[in-house]
């Protein structure tokens, strides 16, 4: 048999099929079509990786802030009920907020106090600051200054307590007192009253303001 003409030439005869080794697909020399859908791909599945991340961050932040809630202890003007006079008292509350780095025991002040009773019907709100509609509130200056705000344009002592409405509000000056004592002296008090008719109010803060924090507030001269 003679040696095969081709075998030491570079070339295929017309007519003859050529094996050769077929070429890795690279995304050059995928369809257009297919290179869009890749494309498609991959950025959906980094906007997954993205949102997925977000959400966890989230619900992380969420789990912190609401796992912050303890016991803190305030003080309350309570209703004496069959004694007839007011009772300032600690009363232990639920605090959400108690890392917040507020004293939340002086917005607990005015929050209500509903308390545990084996009275045959249900009971109110015993806590005369609350249910005179009286509210405290704690913020920040621009200089960073704790700012304790007691409203007042809300103020009407129900019938069943057997007090003044400048009695309600001096005892619950008291409780601010008993919370926080001289620190007080680095903080701004103020009152937010209606437009008229609480001037005695007013000077009821202002007398609070300038007296010693040592000293209990003679509040039922009020």
């Amino acid at each position: 048999m003679s040696p095969n003409p081709y075998a030491l030439q570079g070339t295929v005869p017309v007519g003859h099929a050529a094996c050769l080794p077929a070429e890795p697909a690279t995304q050059a020399s995928r369809p257009p079509s297919a290179v869009s859908e890749l494309g498609i791909v991959r950025r959906r599945s980094r906007l997954v990786k993205t949102s997925a991340l977000t959400f966890l961050a989230l619900a992380a932040s969420a789990r912190l802030l609401a796992g912050e809630s303890t016991l803190t202890q305030t003080f309350q003007p309570l209703d004496g009920l069959g004694s007839g006079e007011v009772v300032i008292a600690p009363v232990m509350c639920h605090d959400w907020s108690s890392h917040s780095g507020f004293p939340t025991a002086i917005g607990l002040i005015t929050a209500k106090n509903i308390p545990p009773t084996n009275a045959p019907m249900p009971i109110g709100d015993i806590n005369i600051a609350s249910a005179s509609g009286l509210i405290l509130l704690v913020s920040e200056d621009a200089a960073g200054r704790t700012v304790i705000t007691l409203d007042c344009r809300a103020l009407r002592v129900p019938q069943q307590f057997a007090c003044t409405e400048l009695q309600a509000v001096g005892a619950t000056l008291e409780c601010l007192r008993q919370v926080a004592g001289q620190k007080l002296d680095t903080m701004t008090i103020k009152a937010t009253l209606k437009p008229d008719g609480q001037e005695a109010v007013q000077k009821l803060v202002d007398d609070f303001i300038k007296q010693p924090k040592h000293t209990p507030f003679q509040w039922k001269l009020a």
